[in-house]
């Protein structure tokens, strides 16, 4: 009998048992090699399990679903000769990501950091120089589902929302898109939502951040290696940015020795900007759907 293999960090739904009647679902730790028998796995439900093993091996595999956005954990070049179906969660997620990229925003703008720090000391003392958000300039790299509910949430604060993507598409919400970034000096925030594939390995470089304004507030919820980590330090020293803010890095996690930590206008999290405890019912419902038009 055909396996499925599911992460242990994702445990199926009732509907999704019943999907997998006719197979043996077989829960694993999708960062380890597989020790069972290859060819009798199917699918595969989960996100790094072939960073760990060798996807060729898999003679019978008929579908992957990814529990990330991102589908750099697989050779996708592979998966297509072999026609084997890949599906990603770039829907599960897309909200709490935009609600972390506005919050930290308005954050920084609004001294809400300052004034957090002034709370632990017990001291009191205004700041009148905070900025809005409001009528902004803002470049979102990428126009996918995650671009798109971070411009959503920005209309509100009636920002000007200009997306970069390749295509020339305007998806809702946005007010143009770009095809090239030959001129970008004039935007106060860029937020990176890009995939990382071989164009955008380093995309943002210290050519890139050349072109940048000073005073720029950068986000990146994309991919770590899509900038230069040495790049975004040396326009650091340089003091180029009003703020920065990573949830994402080129490895992770982060050495507890790294000079980002040193810069108070730098925000750091643990590439948790995904996380909510509304994902849960989002991811079923996508796997669930995918998984019932495979079989």
């Amino acid at each position: 009998m055909f396996k499925i293999l599911v992460t242990k960090h994702f445990k199926l739904s009732h509907r999704l048992e019943m999907l997998f009647s006719s197979f043996v679902v077989e829960y694993i730790n999708e960062l380890e090699k597989y020790k069972g028998k290859k060819e009798e796995v199917y699918g595969v439900i989960g996100y790094r399990f072939f960073e760990f093993n060798d996807i060729q091996l898999y003679t019978n595999l008929k579908f992957i679903q990814l529990t990330s956005m991102g589908v750099n954990t697989v050779d996708v070049d592979y998966v297509k000769n072999r026609k084997i179906s890949l599906c990603n969660a770039k829907d599960a997620y897309a909200i709490p990501i935009a609600e972390y990229v506005v919050g930290a925003m308005l954050s920084f703008y609004r001294g809400l950091f300052d004034f957090k720090d002034l709370q632990r000391q017990k001291v009191w003392k205004m700041n009148m120089k905070l900025q809005e958000l409001y009528n902004k300039k803002v470049l979102i790299l990428g126009t996918g589902n995650i671009a798109s509910k971070i411009a959503e949430r920005l209309v509100g604060f009636q920002v000007d929302i200009t997306g970069f993507n390749r295509s020339g598409h305007l998806p809702k919400h946005f007010h143009r898109v770009i095809t090239s970034l030959d001129i970008f000096s004039d935007y106060d925030v860029i937020i990176c939502t890009l995939p990382l594939t071989k164009d955008t390995y380093h995309f943002i470089d210290d050519a890139f951040l050349k072109k940048c304004k000073d005073g720029l507030l950068f986000i990146n919820v994309a991919r770590g290696s899509i900038v230069k980590e040495e790049a975004l330090l040396k326009s650091l020293r340089e003091n180029k940015f009003y703020a920065v803010i990573l949830d994402v890095f080129e490895q992770e996690p982060l050495d507890k020795n790294s000079e980002l930590y040193e810069y108070d206008q730098v925000l750091i999290t643990p590439h948790n900007s995904f996380a909510s405890m509304s994902n849960y019912k989002r991811l079923e419902e996508i796997i669930y759907q995918n998984i019932k038009d495979l079989l």
